[in-house]
C-alpha cells in the first residue's frame, strides 16, 4: 500500500553516490545501456519506508534476474528523511536496471506514483508499493499474455491480504473470480455490470506501456482513480480480468506506517460512487440502450457504496474514531442500520 504522509520538506540531503537534484540521482538515471526498451517496467514510489526496502528490492530484483526477462526498476523517492536514499544508492550500484530519482520536496503520494509511471519505458508496466510483494509466476505470465495479445491494454487481478501484526500471514483475498473475463474496446456496459455483480475494485493492474499515457493521468478530484483508469483503458483497447493474484498486499502493518489504501477505505466511498457514475456515463455513450433505467442503475451503484460505508465504519471503530464512525452510521441508518451495527460490534 502507498504511504500517504505528506509533509512539505525541502530536500538538501546528499547521500553516498547519489546526489539529489531536480532531475533525480545523477549517475544512476538513464545509463547508456538502458536506452533499449525493456520488456517490463516495475515502478516503485516510496517515502520513509526504509524498513521495507531491503526486503522489497531483494525480493523483486532477484526474482526478475532469475526470470531472464529484460526489465527496469523505476523508483521515485518522495523526499524521504530516513535511510531510504542510502539503501537505494546501495542497490542501484549493484543493479544498473534501477533508475532512481528523488523529489526535491514531498509532492504527495499519487503525484509520486505518477512520476514513476511517466518515466517508465517498458513494453508492459506494473506499479507495486514498497510494502507489497509480487508473486513472480503469475505476474510474468500476465506480462507474456500482454505481449502475445496486442489488443490487450490492461490486465486486472485480485490480490492477497497480508497482516503484519499476525506474523505476515495471508488473511484473505480481495474479490474472487471463477475464471477469466475479458472485455473488448468500448464494452463499458458489460464491464460495469461485471464490476457491480462481483464487487470488484480494479486496483491491481498491468498496463501496456504504449497506452499508459492515455490510461493514466492526474489524480481525479471527484472520481476514484482506478475506475477512471479502467474506463480510460477500455477507450484504448481490451481489458482482461484474471482470477489468480500476482500481489501480496500489506493490509495491516506494524507501527505507525500510514496507508493510502486504508485512509481511502475509511473515507472515500463518495469517490467510489463518482468513479462508478463516470464509468456508467461511458456506458450510456458507447453502449446506448444496454444499461437499465437510471433508478435501477443508481440502486446497483448504491448497493456497492453501502458495503464500502460498512467497511469504513468498521475501520473507524477499530481506530477508535468514534465521531467519524457515528457520522457514517447516521448516514447509513435510514436504509441498513441494523445490518451494519451487527457487523461492526464484534470488534
Amino acid at each position: 500500500m502507498v504511504d500517504d504522509s505528506r509533509p512539505v520538506l525541502n530536500c538538501t540531503r546528499l547521500t553516498g553516490a547519489l546526489i539529489p537534484s531536480v532531475d533525480g540521482y545523477k549517475g544512476v538515471m538513464d545509463m547508456p545501456d538502458m536506452q533499449t526498451t525493456p520488456r517490463l517496467s516495475l515502478c516503485l514510489a516510496t517515502y520513509n519506508r526504509a524498513r521495507y526496502l531491503d526486503r522489497y528490492l531483494t525480493h523483486h530484483l532477484e526474482a526478475l534476474e532469475a526470470s531472464g526477462i529484460t526489465y527496469e526498476l523505476v523508483v521515485s523517492d518522495n523526499c524521504s528523511t530516513d535511510e531510504t536514499p542510502e539503501i537505494l544508492a546501495r542497490y542501484a550500484g549493484r543493479y544498473p536496471q534501477m533508475r532512481v530519482s528523488r523529489q526535491s520536496r514531498n509532492v504527495g503520494a499519487y503525484p509520486n506514483v505518477l512520476e514513476t509511471l511517466r518515466r517508465a519505458r517498458g513494453e508492459v508496466v506494473v506499479s507495486i508499493a514498497d510494502d507489497d510483494l509480487m508473486i513472480a509466476k503469475p505476474l510474468l505470465a500476465y506480462v507474456q499474455r500482454m505481449i502475445d495479445e496486442p489488443d490487450l491494454v490492461m490486465i486486472q487481478a485480485p490480490w492477497f491480504l497480508v497482516d503484519e501484526t499476525k506474523g505476515g500471514v495471508t488473511t484473505g483475498q480481495f474479490y474472487h473470480l471463477e475464471g477469466e473475463q475479458g472485455f473488448t474496446q468500448g464494452q463499458f456496459a458489460n464491464c460495469l455490470g461485471f464490476i457491480l455483480q462481483k464487487d470488484i475494485f480494479p486496483e491491481c493492474w498491468i498496463i501496456r506501456g504504449s497506452a499508459l499515457a492515455r490510461i493514466n493521468g492526474p489524480n481525479p478530484r471527484f472520481a476514484y482513480t482506478f475506475f477512471v483508469m479502467l474506463a480510460n483503458a477500455l477507450l484504448q483497447g481490451g481489458v482482461l480480468f484474471c482470477p489468480e493474484p500476482y500481489l501480496m498486499v500489506t493490509s495491516v502493518s506494524q507501527g505507525n506506517n500510514q496507508h493510502l489504501g486504508n485512509s481511502e477505505a475509511m473515507e472515500a466511498w463518495d469517490m467510489y460512487r463518482g468513479g462508478l457514475e463516470l464509468f456508467a456515463s461511458y456506458a450510456r455513450q458507447f453502449n446506448p440502450g444496454v444499461l437499465p433505467d437510471a433508478g435501477s442503475l443508481g440502486d446497483a451503484i448504491q448497493a456497492i457504496i453501502f458495503k464500502r460505508m460498512a467497511v469504513a465504519a468498521k475501520l473507524q471503530v477499530h481506530a477508535h474514531n468514534w465521531a467519524n464512525a457515528y457520522e457514517i452510521l447516521r448516514r447509513y441508518m435510514p436504509m441498513r442500520f441494523r445490518r451494519i451495527l451487527a457487523w461492526i460490534m464484534p470488534i
